[in-house]
């Protein structure tokens, strides 16, 4: 029991240990952060990536395509991981959109089976109500799914381009993009190049359509080199629909049928299987597939969508680990600073330590003591860090906002909640420093101040404007998350509470680590020499 009264006397009333435990809260709270606000940037990639090519790709790895697709597609849709899988086309050719001509990469797509399987139509931007002069009993989102013209009259296929392909299109500060400058119902001009099975390039080919709306996945790279066009027509337009001639190696029509050709499948995990149960069941099917066509000569991979996208996850989750990590050996501090705390606890109370060992404190009981004061500051500073880092985390883009509208009232208020809670402070130390529990009276009043104080700014702050301070917000600003650079118009501001709680652990370990040394220094006292220490 006298270690558990020993050490909260100490923690209470020594200010040495509060610094040890403020040492512990940063670093909990920095590590914290950063790893939450990675992991958002992640999670939303990850998310990205995953509406592109949904559950299993299957592609033909290479340009020209692979054939008898519609009778895998009807063998994979029976598989019971499956729930359902669409054929695409895709090929790279120029897009003139405004007197603008630019390359971009064509998908051939079926967008109700699109939907169906990535959500095709939450990815798109516009609805009717959103553009101006653009009567508001047209469906956008029905029309983009049907890819034809709003016009009976108007044979020209419709087509969905990404938000960035459109060369008047771009994003204000706030990341948001300008309905009003939306390309839809205008008129894009698409040329591809169709290939031969061998490789070999035929005419070009130019396909007029129409723009029914624009989307945006939230990958730079799609969203800004993709449109979106009906599957038979770009089957049509490159010479894959399959027809009772093809062409040769050197462009001649020849009669000899060629079957249909898509360039990938996108597959579907029904309910309660995982993508790599629906890899290994359509790699097992189409093994089968090749062996009763050995005519083939392409050999289409199947993959998940993790694995489509590998290099760039892989990329980002690397980034995480090491930011990650970079910071977890600056926190090494926090380490540092608890070990060289309590060994100077240990030289001032040499004397204590040896009237503890001279009344029968065991050895093993003094390191205890050591060790306790360890776990304390360690559990104490990264609940701290772990509320604080919490409360940074949701509140990112508060803040962020804050900083780049109002960062010189933002200054101004909080200089008056420090200097608020040091008079607190100094008042209450003087008004008890004449009784034995001064330190913890004084550090509870400073608390207290500095929570009343920053409760009632964060209400007041959004209605409240200095004198004089208004100009300089206007001038002067700070945005840390330019939604122009990154493609996310809002910080990632989801706490990883798993990784939280393996922070606070590793925290609060590290802790008792750092305490270790001066425990073991003490324990190993000799107690006669402890009670002549001067």
């Amino acid at each position: 029991m006298f270690k558990w009264l020993l050490i909260s006397k100490y923690l209470r009333r020594k200010l040495a240990p509060l610094f040890a435990a403020l040492a512990v809260t940063v670093c909990t709270m920095m590590v914290i952060v950063v790893m939450s606000v990675m992991g958002g940037f992640l999670d939303l990639l990850q998310s990205s990536a995953h509406k592109l090519t949904g559950d299993v790709v299957i592609d033909a790895n290479t340009y020209g395509g692979f054939p008898y697709y519609q009778d895998l597609i009807e063998r994979i849709e029976k598989l019971p991981s499956v729930e359902a899988a669409t054929p695409t086309v895709v090929s790279y050719g120029l897009l003139r959109l405004f007197d603008s001509t630019k390359p971009v990469e064509v998908m051939g797509i079926r967008p109700r089976e699109m939907d169906r399987i990535v959500g095709f139509s939450q990815t798109l931007m516009w609805q009717s109500s959103d553009i101006d002069n653009l009567p508001t009993n047209i469906d956008l989102e029905k029309l983009s799914l049907d890819m034809r013209s709003p016009l009976a009259t108007d044979d020209r296929p419709g087509c969905v381009i990404g938000i960035e392909t459109n060369p008047v299109q771009w994003r204000d500060e706030k990341g948001q993009y300008n309905p009003g400058w939306a390309a839809v119902f205008s008129e894009a001009v698409i040329s591809v190049l169709p290939v031969t099975t061998k490789g070999d390039f035929v005419d070009a080919q130019r396909l007029r359509c129409v723009v029914l709306n624009e989307f945006k996945s939230g990958l730079y790279e799609i969203d800004s080199s993709r449109v979106y066009v009906p599957f038979d027509e770009l089957q049509r337009k490159l010479l894959m629909s399959g027809s009772t001639q093809s062409v040769d190696a050197e462009g001649n029509l020849v009669d000899k049928p060629t079957p249909a050709r898509a360039s990938e499948i996108m597959v579907k995990a029904a309910d309660g299987y995982s993508p790599q149960q629906v890899e290994d069941d359509v790699a097992g099917l189409m093994n089968d597939f090749l062996a009763e066509h050995p005519e083939l000569t392409v050999q289409p991979r199947v993959r998940t969508w993790m694995q489509r996208h590998h290099t760039l996850l892989s990329a980002v989750e690397n980034e995480k680990g090491l930011v990650t990590f970079l910071f977890v050996i600056i926190s090494v501090v926090a380490v540092v600073m608890v070990a060289t705390t309590f060994y100077t606890i240990v030289l001032e109370k040499t004397r204590d330590i040896g009237v503890l060992r001279a009344i029968g404190a065991s050895s093993y009981g003094v390191s205890k003591l050591f060790l306790g004061y360890g776990l304390g500051v360690g559990t104490l500073g990264s609940l701290v860090g772990l509320i604080l880092a919490a409360i940074i985390v949701t509140h990112l883009n508060n803040i962020q906002d804050t900083l780049a509208t109002r960062m010189f009232s933002f200054i101004a208020f909080v200089l008056v909640i420090v200097i608020s809670s040091i008079i607190v402070t100094i008042a209450t130390a003087m008004l008890c420093r004449r009784r034995d529990n001064r330190l913890e009276l004084t550090v509870l009043a400073a608390a207290a101040t500095l929570v009343l104080l920053s409760l009632t700014c964060y209400y007041l702050f959004p209605h409240v404007t200095l004198p004089g301070i208004a100009s300089l917000d206007g001038q002067f600003g700070w945005r840390m998350w330019d939604p122009r650079v990154y493609f996310f118009e809002r910080i990632p501001d989801r706490l990883d509470i798993f990784g939280s709680a393996w922070v606070v652990l590793g925290a609060i370990v590290s802790s008792v680590v750092g305490a270790l040394i001066p425990a073991i220094l003490a324990a190993r006292m000799n107690p006669v020499e402890a009670l002549r220490y001067e």
